[in-house]
């Protein structure tokens, strides 16, 4: 019996402060769901990677900046779900409402009621053809930072390092094998993949993007660059692909490095090692041959993991900056 009391103190009593806010606020919505000018049948998607949207009910307002009381303008909605389950609310996934596609890029409860979500307008399309021959197209939110170079925006606010346009768009079957440098089209300007951040959500990803040059065959009527197929580094430079910024706890990253020259790679091999965190407690670095490494991730870190490469050839060194991150 004194279990039984216990067990119920503590499912129905023993609460934080803003538990019982949230959880008050949340029924005061529920109980004036009928009596706000704000709610509105929207269209949203059903299944991620699918092309079916379904009727949900939601109320939709502005987003408001907690710190300064502004609006942070027309890219922006907040929409309240009522008595809402983990299915309706997901990183990544597309509405439709006011003729317009918007992207739920914030799931955090912080602003405003529990049940919320924050969209950001989709003003974009993110085209390219595979390998396959396959054209894919996924409406996308294209932004592009014209008076720096360093993007320093994005899921974790991690500078991107020649990057000056971030794409965020539904992570899915498709999207996930986007290779490291592809080049896409956007309103006749060709960019090129600088980095990818895919370890946000099994739902949500980040481009970063710098522009290049327009081929003589991309299509720039349609946006459509010119084939599909991952481009190698076209300068003389030592590189280590892929370019990521995050590995997370219990997951393995493959890496190569080479000497490119004029875009091949040559034969020259690297020394491997990695420094911050501490070997065999945070990170494994395993050496497969002179130009292919591994980085399994154990514990997480609040120290960079460094990675340094050395070209037994010509002694010249090329760094890398990579989180340890948790599991998620």
């Amino acid at each position: 019996m004194a279990f039984n009391v216990y067990t119920a103190y503590l499912n129905a009593i023993a609460k934080e402060p803003v538990d019982d806010w949230r959880e008050l606020n949340q029924e005061m919505i529920n109980d004036t769901w009928l009596d706000t000018s704000t709610v509105a049948t929207v269209q949203g998607q059903t299944t991620v990677g699918g092309i079916t949207f379904a009727n949900e009910s939601v109320q939709i307002s502005s987003v408001i900046n907690p710190s300064t009381g502004e609006n942070f303008g027309d890219e922006f909605r907040k929409i309240v779900y009522k008595n809402y389950t983990t299915t309706d609310k997901w990183l990544g996934k597309y509405y439709k409402f006011d003729n317009i596609t918007w992207l739920i890029t914030n799931t955090d409860t912080k602003i405003g009621a529990l049940n919320t979500a924050i969209l950001r307008k989709c003003n974009n399309w993110l085209k390219w053809i595979d390998p396959n021959g396959v054209l894919n197209s996924w409406e996308c939110v294209f932004k592009r930072s014209i008076t720096n170079t360093n993007l320093n925006e994005g899921s974790e606010g991690v500078p991107q390092i020649n990057a000056d346009t971030l794409i965020q768009v539904q992570k899915n079957s498709k999207t996930t094998a986007i290779p490291y440098n592809q080049r896409f089209i956007f309103d006749g300007h060709a960019f090129q993949i600088k980095q990818i951040n895919n370890h946000i959500s099994d739902t949500y990803m980040e481009l970063y993007l710098f522009e290049a040059q327009v081929q003589p065959n991309d299509d720039l009527v349609n946006n459509i660059a010119d084939g599909g197929g991952e481009i190698s580094p076209t300068t003389n430079e030592n590189k280590i692909l892929p370019e990521i910024v995050k590995i997370l706890q219990s997951e393995t990253q493959l890496f190569t490095v080479y000497k490119y020259i004029n875009g091949v790679p040559n034969t020259n091999t690297f020394a491997v090692s990695a420094s911050g965190p501490i070997a065999g407690t945070n990170y494994t670095l395993t050496t497969v041959d002179g130009n292919n490494f591994s980085i399994a991730n154990i514990l997480q870190s609040n120290l960079p993991l460094v990675i340094t490469c050395t070209n037994n050839i010509t002694s010249e060194v090329v760094n890398m900056n990579i989180m340890l991150g948790g599991k998620w």
